[in-house]
């Protein structure tokens, strides 16, 4: 079904880790699935050479897989410039190339696009 529609998960997984010896931690995170209901980051497209960047926030309360995100500019942003930011956070694992037929490719354009989102 996911692929034959657009799909706008947004997964809260800064503060997991299946390894933690706590277990709020170690629990599998949580999605958020602005399909019907969603925030602001549905209408900010990727870039791999991205004007802002998300931060997360913990709040008063002491489940870590519940917290809210931020997004700052890390660079100065002219009027009309599309607001941006890096779906996988810059992260870049190495990918064998024999597997790219599957992974969703960037069309982002910029000069430093990885070619692949995921």
């Amino acid at each position: 079904m996911a692929q034959r529609k657009d799909v706008y998960l947004f997964a809260l997984d800064k503060f997991s880790d299946p390894d933690s010896l706590d277990p709020l931690l170690a629990d599998a995170p949580l999605e958020v699935d602005g399909e019907f209901m969603s925030g602001p980051t549905r209408f900010i497209n990727h870039s791999c050479d991205p004007n802002m960047r998300i931060f997360a926030r913990v709040g008063d309360h002491t489940d870590k897989h519940i917290h809210d995100l931020a997004l700052f500019a890390i660079k100065d942003i002219q009027p009309n410039v599309e607001l941006t930011f890096d779906y996988v956070d810059g992260h870049e694992e190495p990918h064998d190339p024999s597997t790219t037929k599957d992974m969703t490719p960037c069309l982002c354009g910029s000069d430093k696009c990885r070619g692949f989102l995921w």
